[in-house]
């Protein structure tokens, strides 16, 4: 049975596939050396825990991938020793790491790190599919609020267009008044011309045939 106070080693949410880290796919897979049953780390956690080097290489395996699905930069917080060890399988196991310098501890923040996280980690990648997918949620952000903002402007204009549009009466009328000066042609409208001379022809003759008396007489009276 899983210790309760163990970390859970898949930090994806429910449903995610393997290797993703939050909704972005990333490899499932890290970097193992040919060489590494041979290394002299191995070999003293090997004596250290009386285990064979196959069960170490076996154990940091489980350790790097640990960390891999956990972390991005190969530090974790909240994680005890003990939990190492459980991770690893093999009691005091933590302990051999950090003698050889393959895991450092803080005590004080409960921070657990391996130094050289990026030999075996693809934490440059999940930081790059990361960024990734934080930039393609601002830009869908974006253009939601474009596409709202293109929406409010469209029905403000059509609601303007509607009220500044003239009724069905007043376009009939202006069509009325339209049509009607289509239908004075040249013709018309000299004649209606030739009638306002005839009527002002009277008063124009009257005007000229006026006596100079009459405009003395008319001027003796004003005075």
């Amino acid at each position: 049975m899983d210790s309760p106070s163990r970390p859970s080693p898949h930090p994806a949410p429910s449903g995610a596939a393997p290797g993703a880290v939050g909704a972005v796919r990333v490899s499932n897979w890290i970097k193992i050396g040919t060489g590494l049953a041979s290394k002299p780390e191995v070999r003293h956690i090997a004596r250290a825990l009386n285990v064979s080097r196959n069960s170490v290489v076996g154990a940091l395996v489980c350790i790097w991938a640990w960390f891999d699905c956990n972390s991005t930069d190969g530090s974790c917080r909240m994680v005890t020793t003990e939990d190492v060890d459980d991770i690893a399988e093999l009691p005091g196991f933590a302990r051999a790491m950090q003698v050889v310098g393959w895991l450092a501890y803080d005590d004080t923040t409960m921070t657990a790190s391996l130094p050289h996280f990026e030999r075996h980690s693809f934490g440059t990648e999940k930081r790059r599919l990361q960024k990734a997918e934080r930039s393609r949620r601002y830009r869908e952000r974006q253009k939601a609020k474009h596409a709202e903002a293109a929406s409010r402007d469209a029905s403000r204009n059509a609601s303007r267009d509607v009220q500044g549009a003239p009724s069905p009466s007043h376009r009939e009328e202006n069509n009325s008044s339209l049509e009607a000066a289509r239908q004075i042609t040249p013709g018309v409208a000299e004649k209606e011309m030739g009638n306002i001379r005839q009527l002002l022809r009277p008063a124009r003759q009257a005007s000229v045939g006026a006596s100079p008396e009459s405009d003395q007489s008319t001027t003796a009276e004003a005075v």
